[in-house]
Order: C-alpha cells, then sequence, then structure tokens
C-alpha cells in the first residue's frame, strides 16, 4: 500500500511558523513563478552578484523540479516519486509524501515527480510519471486527494508542471520515449476535489503521439490556456499523411477545454523530433500605452516562434540553431525587460540569447556550455545553468558575463528560482539555496 510519510502537523507548522520571521516575502509558487510563465522576478540586484550558499539539500534520487516556494516552505520532486517539503531558512525537512514512480528505467531511473509542485491556497499540488496526482495541506502534507491521471501500461508519462487557475488544475500528458501506444492530452481537475472536469486529445489524425510536456500559460482574465505539444509517433518514422495538432502551439478554453486555434504544426509530418518541448510564455509584444499580448515557445528545431494571443497568427519566429539539425530548445524561456531571454542546446555546446519582444531580433547572445534548463531573470540578472553542472549570471541588458558557479551535480532538469532574497537550483540529487548578495 502506498503510504503518505510525513512529520507531525504540529512540528511543521512549528518549523513554518520560524521559517516564515527569516526569509523573504516573495514567492515562487509555481514552474515558472506566475501564469504567464515569466521564469522572473523584481529584486535587487548588483552588477556582479555574489552567491553564498545558504544551505543545501541532498535528496535520495535525481532532482529535476524547478524548486517552488510559498509563506517560507521550499517544495520539489523526486524522481523515485516523493513529493518533499522544507524549510527556506535552513533546508531541514518538514514533511514528505509519496505519489508512486513509473518503474520503467528508460531514461536510468524511475520516473517520479519530475515537474514541479504548484501550491496555491495553503495546497501543494503535484503530479508523478506513475500517472497519478495528488493535493496535500501544504503546510503538513496530510493529503486532501489523490487521481490517477493516465495508464504506465500504455506508455503514458507525467513530464509537466500541474499549473492552477479558476479552480482547475491542468496536467499535461506525454509519452515516454515517444513510444507508439497512446494519444498526448491535456487534462483539468476539480483543484479542491480532484475530479476530471475536461480532457482534450490535440491531435487531429488517426496516429498516436502528440503528448504535452509543457505546462500551460495562462490568461486568467480571458480564460484561456496556451499550450505546446509535441511530434507524432513512432518518432523517427510517422505514419504517411498529414498530421494537424502535432508540433503546434493551442489555445483553449479554460472552463471547457474547446480548442480556439491553433498554430501550426510548425514541423509538419515531423521525423525528426522537434516538438514543442518547452513551455510557452504569455507576454507584451507592444507597448506599455498600447499591449499586444503574444504566445511565444522555443522549439526543439531551434526556433522562438511568437504568435498573437487572440488568434494565433503569426508575429514573428527567430531561428537561434544557426542551420544546425541537433541544436534544440529545451528549456523554457525566461520574459523581463521587454526582452526574451531563450537558452539553446546542442549537447557540450549552446548559448543564451535574449530576443526583443516586439520583434523577435536578437540583442546579446552569450556562448557557454549545453544549457538544457530554463533561465530566471532576477532583477537585472539572468541566471542560467549549463547541463555539465555550472550556474552563470548575465547582464540582462547587455549580456556581459557576472559570475560562474559550480554546482553539486548536472544541470538536466526544469531550471533555478529566485526570491527577494536569493536563488534556488536543483542540480543532480540536491536543491541548493543561495543568498545572492
Amino acid at each position: 500500500m502506498l503510504a503518505l510519510r510525513y512529520r507531525s502537523a504540529a512540528l511543521a507548522l512549528v518549523a513554518s511558523a520560524l521559517t516564515l520571521c527569516c526569509i523573504g516575502a516573495s514567492d515562487w509558487s509555481s514552474y515558472r513563478h506566475d501564469l504567464d510563465n515569466s521564469g522572473s522576478v523584481a529584486a535587487k540586484s548588483s552588477a556582479t552578484p555574489r552567491l553564498v550558499r545558504r544551505w543545501q539539500y541532498r535528496a535520495d534520487s535525481t532532482v529535476t523540479s524547478t524548486p517552488t516556494e510559498s509563506n517560507g516552505i521550499i517544495y520539489f520532486g523526486t524522481w523515485l516519486g516523493d513529493v518533499v517539503a522544507v524549510s527556506a531558512a535552513d533546508g531541514h525537512a518538514l514533511w514528505k509524501a509519496y505519489l508512486r514512480a513509473n518503474p520503467d528505467e528508460t531514461y536510468g531511473q524511475p520516473r517520479g515527480v519530475l515537474g514541479s509542485v504548484s501550491i496555491v491556497d495553503d495546497t501543494a499540488y503535484a503530479a508523478s510519471g506513475g500517472c497519478e496526482a495528488a493535493a496535500y495541506d501544504a503546510m503538513t502534507g496530510r493529503q486532501k486527494w489523490r487521481r490517477s491521471i493516465c495508464d504506465n501500461g500504455r506508455h503514458d508519462d507525467a513530464y509537466s508542471s500541474p499549473v492552477v487557475a479558476d479552480g482547475l488544475v491542468l496536467i499535461g500528458i506525454d509519452m515516454l520515449a515517444d513510444s507508439p501506444t497512446d494519444r498526448g492530452r491535456e487534462i483539468a481537475l476539480d483543484a479542491r476535489t480532484g475530479e476530471k472536469r475536461w480532457s482534450i486529445e490535440p491531435a487531429l489524425y488517426k496516429g498516436t503521439g502528440t503528448g504535452i510536456s509543457a505546462t500551460p500559460a495562462i490568461d486568467a482574465k480571458a480564460g484561456i490556456a496556451y499550450l505546446g505539444t509535441g511530434n507524432p509517433t513512432p518518432m523517427f518514422a510517422p505514419p504517411p499523411g498529414d498530421d494537424p495538432g502535432s508540433d503546434s502551439i493551442l489555445a483553449l478554453d479554460l472552463r471547457t477545454g474547446k480548442t480556439l486555434w491553433s498554430y501550426g504544426p510548425v514541423r509538419p509530418h515531423d521525423a525528426q523530433d522537434d516538438d514543442l518541448f518547452a513551455s510557452p510564455n504569455r507576454f507584451n509584444a507592444g507597448s506599455r500605452a498600447k499591449p499586444t499580448w503574444a504566445i511565444g515557445e522555443g522549439g526543439k528545431d531551434g526556433t522562438y516562434y511568437a504568435g498573437s494571443a487572440v488568434d494565433g497568427k503569426q508575429l514573428w519566429h527567430t531561428d537561434l540553431a544557426q542551420a544546425s539539425t541537433s541544436a534544440m530548445i529545451v528549456g523554457t524561456a525566461a520574459v523581463a525587460n521587454e526582452s526574451i531571454y531563450v537558452p539553446l542546446y546542442n549537447g557540450d555546446s549552446g548559448s543564451l540569447t535574449a530576443l526583443r519582444a516586439s520583434d523577435g531580433a536578437i540583442m546579446w547572445q552569450a556562448t557557454t556550455s549545453g544549457e538544457y534548463e530554463a533561465p530566471v531573470v532576477r532583477g537585472s540578472t539572468v541566471f542560467t545553468t549549463e547541463a555539465s553542472g555550472w550556474l552563470d549570471a548575465f547582464q540582462a541588458g547587455d549580456g556581459k558575463t557576472a559570475g560562474r558557479w559550480r554546482l553539486c551535480g548536472k544541470a538536466m532538469g526544469r531550471g533555478p528560482s529566485a526570491d527577494d532574497k536569493g536563488l534556488l537550483v536543483a542540480a543532480g540529487s540536491c536543491v541548493t539555496y543561495f543568498d545572492v548578495k
């Protein structure tokens, strides 16, 4: 029997109260900080920030979650299937809950809670590659509900991070290793009860695939969710014919799941795994006086695409791969300062590029080793990771190097997060909190 493991509620509440006195007021409560998936926070920062390690937590398996933070507590998941909550003040464990893991070790380990934990209204929401989702009391770890969301027997996988909006929890379902056994879908659960409210399969063809690894961006006021989709399967030999819905950006009615518009496929009949793996950004491509809301997303083809949030019509696209057939955008871009900061991964090589939000023009580009993860903008500094295990800092305005630090393991997950005091980085099996001076 799967058991919920957590420390006593009394101890957790006392520890949480202690952390509140010692940590900044800002939160990073979902995968990319907010419903726009901006990946940015306002904070004071020097031109050359100094990082001082406050604490480091070592988990029992790999951590690829972007750590999230709310009310002085840090949350993340592990590949063995645990949801973990630790004190933001000193990193000591507050509670832990087991959410199952898919035993398939195609990627070297069982696939547990690979994505981030989302915290809304004192509730922590998580999804597992073991095809389960759950809601927990954010302070104590007490389980509120738990639901089956997919089928490991059909190679289903939950790699995306849940996002909560308008009383719904949205979760994407993908196919493990692009196995041609099922069809990708986005599901919406009732945030209070976990009951399924709707489910949509973006694939508008008879074949399989079009998995969803992305976490939607949400326009809460308009009631619209935006998400990217994957390639048809088998990965390198999809069935002949058109495959609408794959490799596309979609706009969905948040209440019903109905597709409002679709942009793509950006790679029709994709036989190269060039899907939209990263998550979309919602940003202003116009001016403050006259906003033009856009949806942008980077693809594994190395191109960042931007379209109108109203109807999906293309505004611009910028190719960052420079004719390379292997360079990919895997990590979700960050948006701040009227710019979009896009990572590029090509094994041992890569880059971080700043694009102008209005037209996609390249403002600056910094060469690094491969960047698999999403960058984070903290004030006037962009922090990004190299897959080999380094943390880099660049000045957001001109791309000048601002620092480089060794991490405790490889950085092949979702990327750092930040608050007004510091930076949180998951690498290998450890989570580290750095105070930024």
